[in-house]
């Protein structure tokens, strides 16, 4: 058994390296590093089993910023999208968004196994963390058992084992993204091209409750500068493992925490409250009612201890958007001592309302009233109206007061309409004939050569001034 573990260890390893001496070749003929699945001359993942196609690393590879233009730090260079989009996403179709603390993803088995999750709950994007993974780079991992891939974009530190967040992306999803940018080894932001709108998604995994309170400033200002560069016009999603408590809703924060907030709030959901107030986001999950079990996120060792830790942020705007948000317990991570986070699972379903055109109301011309035949014509046509018998009992004058105010009212206006007709909203002029007049000499002097030219232009511009 020894015996064919290490052969099987050293084809892995065999097949690794001639997969890095490929990607090698090629770069150094001026070939492109990376392609997408289905280009032409792409590796299949069957060529090369135990592995995963298109590892890139810092090295090797090219980097776009989220957001062209910023004179922001940039995080060392990871993959990018290398040709122009094939995709968007539909925002007015139903869109699944997750977070989930998978403790590590270092080995290639928990990464499939993980994929496999994804993909059995339909999640498009998910931002994953605590992954664990050095430096910055991305993957193309292969779901087992499905003739489907998810592409794995992951920002760690230098120094494999620490902390680390990612973003897993569907085949569908990956077609629209626009831009990958790792910012630290716990904030990474992605950039997808939507219909009607673009999606921002940030990967986020905050320091502990016992973590230094320099390390919890040095996350949050990081974070707001990532968001103040989100473009206002982006559904903005920040999703991960924030360590927090919010606890239950208070008059404080119902705009902000949902009915269903469990435990006490913490020093670090004061933070994240203050965090969301301050960019008017609402927290999802603490909005739906479900079972205590599907609220949860996180249990401990023990078996005793459980919180609510993991959240799905979004921007106030767009909350109606959310048709729903909820643990989903069956998901396993597939490492070696499993997660003791639950995957959180968000539907989104863009809403937009229409505006209603209304039609201004017609105004009469009653300038034609100075018209002697029009207003003759007009008054005969309201004494006629007059001359129609009322009511004159009680009763009948009670039941028919409204009917006779309405004929009443249609009959006049249907008569104005009809003898004086409607106007057109004109704007008037407000430069007057002197100005033109001044204007047109002052042109026609410039033209000549002559010197009274500028004395003509400057009585132009006073007239034009009085005439405002």
């Amino acid at each position: 058994m020894a015996n064919e573990l290490l052969v099987s260890h050293r084809q892995s390893c065999t097949y690794t390296v001639a997969l890095q001496f490929a990607l090698g070749c090629a770069k150094a003929r001026g070939a492109p590093s990376i392609k997408k699945p289905g280009d032409a001359g792409d590796i299949s993942c069957t060529q090369f089993p135990r592995t995963f196609m298109y590892m890139s690393s810092k090295n090797s590879t090219t980097h776009t910023t989220a957001f062209p233009g910023s004179d922001a730090p940039c995080a060392p260079p990871v993959a990018r999208v290398s040709r122009p989009q094939t995709g968007s996403l539909r925002l007015r179709e139903r869109l699944y968004l997750g977070c989930w603390n998978v403790r590590t993803l270092l080995d290639v088995g928990s990464q499939a196994v993980t994929m496999r999750s994804l993909h059995d709950y339909q999640v498009d994007i998910a931002c994953l963390s605590e992954v664990r993974l050095a430096n910055s780079g991305s993957r193309c991992i292969k779901v087992p058992g499905m003739d489907t891939n998810y592409w794995f974009y992951h920002s760690g530190a230098e120094e494999q084992g620490q902390q680390g967040v990612a973003l897993a992306v569907s085949q569908h999803a990956n077609a629209a993204m626009l831009s990958w940018e790792p910012i630290s080894s716990r904030i990474a932001v992605a950039r997808f091209k939507g219909h009607p709108l673009n999606l921002t998604v940030i990967a986020v995994y905050a320091p502990t409750l016992p973590s230094d309170r320099d390390l919890k400033d040095e996350f949050y200002g990081r974070l707001q500068s990532v968001v103040n560069r989100v473009p206002k016009r982006d559904v903005l999603i920040i999703a991960g493992d924030w360590n927090a408590r919010t606890g239950a809703q208070e008059v404080l924060t119902r705009h902000i925490v949902g009915k269903f907030g469990l435990g006490h709030r913490c020093e670090n959901g004061d933070r994240l409250i203050n965090f969301s107030d301050l960019n008017h986001l609402c927290i999802t999950n603490t909005r739906f009612q479900h079972p205590k079990k599907h609220l949860l996120t996180w249990y401990s060792n023990d078996g005793r201890t459980a919180n609510q830790i993991d959240y799905i942020l979004i921007r106030s705007r767009w909350i109606s958007s959310v048709e729903d948000c909820r643990v989903y317990r069956g998901a396993e991570a597939g490492n070696k001592g499993g997660s003791d986070h639950m995957l959180v699972r968000a539907k989104l379903r863009l809403r937009l309302t229409t505006r209603i055109k209304i039609t201004p109301p017609k105004r009469i011309n009653i300038g034609l009233i100075e018209n002697s035949c029009k207003s003759q014509a007009l008054m005969e046509g309201i004494e006629r109206q007059l001359a129609k018998p009322l009511p004159t009992s009680p009763n009948e004058m009670k039941n028919t007061v409204d009917s006779q105010w309405t004929k009443l009212k249609s009959s006049m206006q249907q008569t104005a309409l009809k003898e004086l007709g409607t106007t057109r909203k004109r704007h008037k002029d407000w430069i007057s004939e002197n100005t033109i007049r001044l204007s047109n000499s002052a042109r026609d002097a410039r033209l000549s050569g002559l010197p009274k030219y500028r004395q003509l232009r400057r009585e132009a511009t006073r007239s034009a001034r009085k005439d405002r």
